[in-house]
């Protein structure tokens, strides 16, 4: 699925826009077979968009909104504010087709990744497996 432009975006009937928004649950849903896992802690989403043509950045990141609304109603991420979600939007130049990857991951903080006081995270023996657990590419 390709993600609109937000100058497209703007140019939309209310009602195209929201039908965007429910296309991209739609996609989402029937990729995960209907078992949509549930976000409990703050997640990072890196949206790679593959065009014909570039576009400027924000028009690549506003034209995400309904992508965004979408991953909220689904549950994979519990809010789309800062304190919930860091959004990363790349694109990359390519001949063949418009197509979007969305990769999820859980932010695991220092902190959080070794809660046993005076143990180093860094040296902590499931430090790789807590890096890289909860990723989801679509």
């Amino acid at each position: 699925k390709e993600v609109e432009s937000l100058n497209r975006a703007f140019k939309m009937h209310w009602g195209k826009r929201s039908r965007l928004s429910k296309d991209w649950e739609m996609e989402i849903w029937a990729f995960f077979k209907g078992r949509v896992p549930k976000a409990t802690a703050k997640m990072k989403v890196v949206v790679t968009s593959y065009r014909k043509r570039l576009l400027d950045t924000d028009n690549l990141a506003g034209g995400c909104k309904g992508l965004r609304d979408a991953l909220v109603r689904l549950g994979l991420i519990v809010q789309d504010s800062p304190k919930w979600c860091e959004f990363v939007y790349q694109q990359k130049q390519e001949g063949i087709r418009n197509l979007t990857m969305i990769e999820i991951e859980e932010v695991v903080s220092e902190k959080r990744a070794c809660d046993i006081p005076g143990v180093d995270p860094s040296v902590h023996p499931d430090r790789d497996r807590m890096a890289s657990n909860g990723g989801v590419g679509l």
